[in-house]
């Protein structure tokens, strides 16, 4: 029977953030839970990592990278338009842009339903999955940003 398939006792256990917590720990990826115990928070290959239970019903995976860009307005059209081209090629993450102190960054999101609960595989699974995604697209945004193209030339 597929791995989907086959609920513990009859009932999918439902995603809490100890469960989250084990797949970290079984990586042996370094993360402290937030004071008020809401959400688990990480750092993978220079971006920011947040997992949160919302209402016992979503897993939402929020990321950010830091690419300090200007705050051009061309640099943001250009930065726009790459985000928009890979949110159509692919369901997850959702890429999106932000300002702070140091510039334009970006951010992704990831988000499942987890009404139901998920089998300890299907749990990994969406984690692992997300995470690699995250930071693919983290990677090749940089990729671009340091090789020039596109972004900084646009505020040049």
């Amino acid at each position: 029977m597929a791995w989907w398939n086959e609920a513990a006792g009859g009932q999918t256990p439902p995603v809490t953030l100890d469960r989250v917590a084990a797949w970290f720990d079984g990586n042996r990826f370094a993360y402290e839970r937030r004071p008020d115990n809401s959400a688990i928070v990480a750092g993978f290959d220079d971006c920011s990592y947040v997992v949160a239970i919302v209402d016992g019903n979503l897993l939402a995976i929020y990321a950010r990278s830091w690419l300090n860009l200007p705050e051009d307005a061309d640099v943001t059209v250009t930065l726009r338009d790459l985000l928009n081209t890979l949110n159509r090629s692919q369901a997850i993450p959702s890429l999106s842009s932000f300002v702070d102190d140091d510039g334009r960054q970006v951010a992704a999101e990831v988000a499942v339903s987890v009404a139901e609960g998920l089998n300890d595989a299907q749990l990994a699974n969406i984690l692992d999955t997300s995470l690699q995604v995250i930071i693919a697209n983290f990677e090749e945004l940089g990729e671009i940003v340091n090789r020039g193209q596109n972004i900084q030339a646009a505020g040049q």
